[in-house]
């Protein structure tokens, strides 16, 4: 069906499909990134690291269009913006897609439901865990517990950044 890539030219994990070639009653595909597809994304989306991206995935037929179910697991190595210590995200997470041939800007999406334009014959399901990776990401993660560095930095003659503009401002006077 495909098969994946590592290197800047192409993305770092691709799986093919043609939609007209699902079964009416849809095809069930798996993909497990491997250790170097994994390196690759983690550069891409310029985290620490991944060590597990897998997902499995439904593909149904429909007049115009196909509906996917995307289970997708992560383990993501991260860096916690509180304490800058390394921490480990874990996502596990169910997305319900459509790719519809009829869709037009201003579709709306329905509950739980993300539905696309479908352009072309064929889907990339690799891309499409790729950026569902993306979008599940914690946009600041935050390890259990950590302890802000901001104590260790701030002096106590300056507990504030905006400190010294007050000592400015009080000068004018």
């Amino acid at each position: 069906m495909g098969e994946a890539h590592d290197d800047s030219e192409s993305p770092a994990l691709t799986k093919m499909i043609a939609v007209g070639d699902l079964p009416p009653g849809g095809a069930d595909f798996s993909i497990d990134a491997d250790e170097s597809q994994r390196r690759a994304i983690a550069r891409r989306l310029d985290i620490p690291g991944v060590s597990r991206l897998a997902g499995t995935i439904r593909a149904t037929p429909f007049k115009g269009g196909v509906a996917i179910q995307l289970k997708l697991e992560v383990i993501a190595e991260r860096q916690c913006v509180v304490s800058l210590e390394p921490m480990t995200e874990t996502i596990n997470e169910t997305i319900n897609m459509r790719f519809d041939r009829a869709f037009r800007d201003g579709d709306f999406e329905e509950d739980d439901l993300h539905i696309e334009p479908l352009e072309g014959d064929a889907i990339d399901l690799g891309e499409l865990l790729v950026q569902h990776l993306s979008l599940s990401l914690d946009p600041y993660p935050r390890k259990p517990g950590a302890k802000s560095l901001l104590g260790s930095y701030r002096s106590a003659a300056s507990p504030s950044p905006f400190a010294v503009l007050k000592d400015v401002a009080k000068g004018e006077d």
